[in-house]
């Protein structure tokens, strides 16, 4: 399934069509996990990523070492939209082996594995920027009452 805004496809998911399976792609989920890291080892999209066994590694040792070890692993898994997640986790084995905790040092790591220049992203990247300036007016109780017809005084 695809969604699209302008002639552009700004999302796409694979759909499920078998009872009661969940279907999650954890790259459409990193923004939020950067925003509520804390949330990231009980998520449904990261357990069940099926990520090699060095993303964890690395995410231990820097549990270890970083002061805010979630968020700049989720800054680390972000860079796989820069190449692939094998090749990201060739690059986590080469920064073990190098001692290097941080998402820069890992970027850096993978610039040289792949040869290619990576444009310097921000912590946190907003996709749909464009749409922060929408605002939602929240509905009053009383809208709903007018739509039932409601006339009377409510008891608790």
């Amino acid at each position: 399934m695809e969604i699209c805004s302008n002639r552009l496809t700004i999302a796409s998911h694979r759909r499920s069509y078998a009872r009661g399976e969940e279907v999650y792609d954890l790259d459409h989920y990193l923004e939020t996990l950067y925003k509520k890291p804390g949330a990231m080892e009980d998520a449904r999209p990261y357990r069940r990523a099926k990520l090699p066994g060095v993303f964890q590694k690395y995410l231990t040792v820097l549990k270890e070492r970083h002061r805010r070890p979630e968020r700049e692993f989720v800054q680390v898994l972000m860079l796989h939209r820069e190449t692939s997640w094998d090749i990201l986790a060739g690059t986590l084995e080469e920064g073990l082996r190098q001692g290097i905790y941080q998402a820069v040092g890992i970027r850096q790591i993978l610039e040289n594995m792949t040869g290619k220049h990576l444009a310097a992203a921000p912590p946190a990247p907003r996709p749909h920027h464009h749409l922060a300036g929408y605002k939602i007016d929240r509905p009053g109780i009383e809208k709903f009452d007018r739509l039932l017809g409601f006339k009377g005084v409510m008891v608790h």
